[in-house]
């Protein structure tokens, strides 16, 4: 079977990112479509979430670093304090912890899940802003719902992870400077972490907008192509 040789945007009737290339025996095969052509102003809006993302990821970072932490069972892990009943006839002393312990001074284990939650919001703005470079539509739907699974993820991880980082440092906030030294650390950690939080919870919002406006124009760019008369579907 005699053919033209294929140029792009022949098509061969179909539309220009729905092009036919020619194969053995006479067969035709569609290319995969395409991915429609995202304004510049969409990347630049992705750029910027993407550094917001990386701003909460600097922050969640520093906050850990701040955080006092401590080896399990060490004296300077605890610090006493004395508590009574409201009548004040009972009193006795009660242990507190003035660091985050763990198995050793870095602390990875305790801060484990909050360290994961601030490496897991930087993946889906990574990826929308990665979206602008692909030029198949397939490819880039794929990479739209991946990163909507990890928006969705994120959101509700970064504000269990504020929860565990508030028990974790509950005593050290507290209780005055006095009793244990470590209430300046304590608060300038949390306080870090409740800004990255916010960071990155605004920018998974932004993140989540661009995605479902983005994957609306791909799915009906999809839908048009593959409607386009292409009988190999």
């Amino acid at each position: 079977m005699s053919y033209q040789s294929y140029t792009p945007g022949s098509g061969y009737g179909l539309p220009q990112d729905r092009a036919r290339v020619p194969l053995t025996g006479g067969h035709v095969q569609a290319l995969p479509p395409r991915a429609p052509k995202i304004p510049s102003l969409n990347v630049w809006v992705g750029l910027t979430l993407l550094g917001l993302a990386l701003f909460g990821f600097v922050c969640a970072i520093w906050s850990f670093i701040i955080l006092p932490k401590c080896r399990y069972g060490e004296p300077e892990c605890y610090f006493a304090v004395k508590e009574c009943t409201y009548t004040g006839k009972e009193c006795h002393s009660a242990f507190k912890h003035r660091a985050i312990e763990s198995s050793s001074s870095h602390g990875a284990e305790a801060l484990g899940i909050a360290i994961f939650a601030a490496i897991a919001n930087v993946i889906p703005a990574l990826l929308l802003f990665l979206i602008t470079f692909v030029q198949r539509a397939d490819t880039m739907y794929s990479m739209l719902e991946t990163g909507k699974v990890f928006i969705a993820a994120n959101m509700v991880l970064m504000l269990l992870c504020i929860h565990h980082i508030e028990t974790l440092t509950h005593d050290c906030r507290w209780w005055g400077d006095f009793h244990h030294g470590n209430s300046g650390e304590c608060h300038k950690g949390f306080t870090l972490y409740c800004i990255a939080t916010i960071c990155m919870c605004i920018s998974n919002l932004g993140l989540l907008y661009q995605a479902n406006v983005a994957g609306s124009s791909v799915s009906r760019h999809l839908i048009r192509n593959y409607s386009a008369g292409d009988d190999t579907l």
